[in-house]
C-alpha cells in the first residue's frame, strides 16, 4: 500500500515516496505568464468561491483578461491548438454531451475517431474538474483543443440541441422553478380577471359600443342609447304583462317613463336602469 501526501501551497505530490510534479491550474500558468497579478488572481477567486462559474470566464468579465490574451497564454503554456470550430463540428455527436453541462463547463464536443477520442474544445483545458467529469460523462478520452468563450457559447446555441436532461438538473431547477411560478401567477390573475368580469356581468349586464349606439341589456331589458340623440328601451318588465319597444327623444323622457311604469319593473330592473342612466350620463 502507498501513502499519498499533499499539500496545497507545494508545487508538487508525493506518491510511493516520488516527487511528481503537480499539474498547473489556470491561474498558475497565467501568473506565470506575467499577464495578471496575484491580487486579481485573489479577487477572481474569492468571487467564484461557492458557485459553478469557471474562472477563466470570470476573469474575462471582469475585465482582468481579454480573450485573446487568455487563449494565447494556455496554447503555449500547454502546447494546445486553437481551433476554428465551425469547420472542425461533427453533427454525428450533437447528442453527446448535454447543452447544460457544455455551458456550465465553457466546452463543445467536436469530432469522436479511433481509440475512443474526444476531440472536445474548452476555453480552459486546465480545468482538470471539468476534464475529469466529461471523461466520467462519456466514457470518452478527452483531446482538448482550445476556443474562445464567445466561440463557444455560439456554437453550443447553434449546434448542440435542447433534451430532457436540459430541464431535469440541478443548474436549470431555478429555471424551471421560476417558470412555474409566473405561470401559477399568469394563471391567477386570468382567473380574477374571468372572476370579476363575471362578476361585473352578473350585476351589470353587458355593454356594447357600436360606431353608432351604446347597448345595454340586462334583466330581459336593453337600452339602446343612438349618437343621434335617441333613446330606445325594448324587453319584459318583471310585473308587466307585455314587452316594451319605446324610442324616446331625450333623456328626461325616458326617466319620465321609468318613473311612471317603476311598478311593472321589479327593484332589480330599476337599481339596474338608474345604474345606466349614471352610467351614460358620465360617459357622454
Amino acid at each position: 500500500m502507498y501513502t499519498l501526501h499533499s499539500d496545497i501551497n507545494k508545487r508538487t505530490v508525493r506518491v510511493r515516496g516520488k516527487i511528481m510534479p503537480r499539474k498547473k491550474r489556470l491561474g498558475d500558468l497565467l501568473l506565470a505568464a506575467g499577464v495578471i497579478r496575484q491580487e486579481d488572481l485573489d479577487k477572481a477567486l474569492a468571487v467564484q468561491a461557492g458557485s459553478d462559474r469557471r474562472l477563466g470566464y470570470l476573469l474575462i468579465n471582469m475585465d482582468i483578461i481579454s480573450e485573446k490574451d487568455l487563449q494565447s497564454v494556455l496554447s503555449e503554456q500547454l502546447g494546445i491548438p486553437i481551433i476554428d470550430i465551425h469547420g472542425t463540428f461533427n453533427k454525428e455527436i450533437k447528442n453527446l454531451l448535454p447543452r447544460y453541462l457544455c455551458k456550465k463547463y465553457n466546452v463543445i464536443p467536436l469530432a469522436l475517431a479511433d481509440h475512443n477520442l474526444l476531440t472536445i474544445a474548452m476555453v480552459d483545458p486546465s480545468d482538470h474538474e471539468a476534464v475529469t467529469l466529461i471523461e466520467r460523462y462519456t466514457g470518452k478520452v478527452l483531446q482538448p483543443c482550445l476556443a474562445s468563450h464567445s466561440d463557444i457559447d455560439s456554437a453550443i446555441a447553434r449546434y448542440i440541441p435542447w433534451s430532457p436532461r436540459d430541464l431535469f438538473n440541478r443548474q436549470n431547477g431555478w429555471k424551471l422553478t421560476g417558470a412555474a411560478v409566473l405561470l401559477a401567477l399568469a394563471l391567477t390573475i386570468l382567473m380574477v380577471v374571468q372572476y370579476n368580469s363575471d362578476r361585473a356581468r352578473a350585476r351589470f349586464g353587458t355593454k356594447q359600443v357600436t360606431k353608432t349606439a351604446v347597448l345595454y341589456q340586462h334583466h330581459d331589458l336593453i337600452l339602446k342609447f343612438e349618437r343621434s340623440g335617441k333613446i330606445t328601451l325594448s324587453g319584459h318588465g318583471a310585473h308587466a304583462r307585455g314587452s316594451y319597444s319605446i324610442t324616446f327623444n331625450s333623456l328626461d323622457s325616458l326617466k319620465q317613463f321609468i318613473k311612471n311604469k317603476r311598478n311593472d319593473l321589479s327593484l332589480e330592473q330599476q337599481k339596474w336602469i338608474n345604474w345606466v342612466l349614471g352610467n351614460q350620463t358620465q360617459s357622454t
